[in-house]
């Protein structure tokens, strides 16, 4: 009887690494920003310098099937961070939109993926990479405040992703 249940226990133990190796899903998180320069203008256009501050959202991408799992190739229609509780807190790629813009790039801001309305339609995230998204601040989010959400809005479905205040990946204490 004890020997069963030693079996037992051991079973449940080899079971239990391979649902700790699940792959982490992306993640975004707040790197900060600065007074100095602007990178976006409140017109929804992009902007070389300028006095509102810029805030700086790095955003992983990994895993998309974790989020869409009947992914295709995951063609973004458009991206959307806000906060659920702040309605004057939205900033977007939707063309022709009355929100500011939120401007997506790679290389931290050396190539810009918007084209001429703000629309980020047809970028395909098929591969793990670096997403550096910047806003004009509203004065909350500079300021690290928690509860801001990252949607990606793709041709299979819709990818929700809640923006940390620091680096989720990062494991220093």
């Amino acid at each position: 009887m004890k020997r069963r249940a030693c079996l037992a226990g051991l079973a449940s133990l080899a079971a239990a690494p391979a649902a700790a190796q699940r792959p982490d899903p992306s993640f975004a998180y707040v790197v900060g920003f600065s007074r100095s320069s602007a990178l976006v203008a409140l017109d929804r256009l992009p902007r070389d310098s300028g006095s509102p501050p810029t805030v700086w959202v790095r955003l992983a991408i990994q895993n998309q099937h974790l989020s869409v799992p009947r992914g295709s190739g995951w063609q973004v229609r458009w991206m959307r961070l806000s906060h659920p509780y702040i309605r004057s807190s939205i900033w977007d790629t939707i063309e022709h939109s009355r929100h500011p813009l939120l401007l997506v790039t790679r290389d931290v801001g050396s190539t810009v993926l918007n084209r001429a309305g703000g629309s980020v339609a047809g970028l395909v995230l098929g591969r793990p990479e670096l997403l550096d998204l910047f806003v004009v601040d509203d004065g909350r989010l500079g300021d690290r405040a928690p509860g801001y959400v990252l949607e990606i809005d793709t041709m299979d479905g819709r990818i929700r992703i809640a923006v940390q205040p620091i680096n989720p990946a990062d494991r220093q204490f």
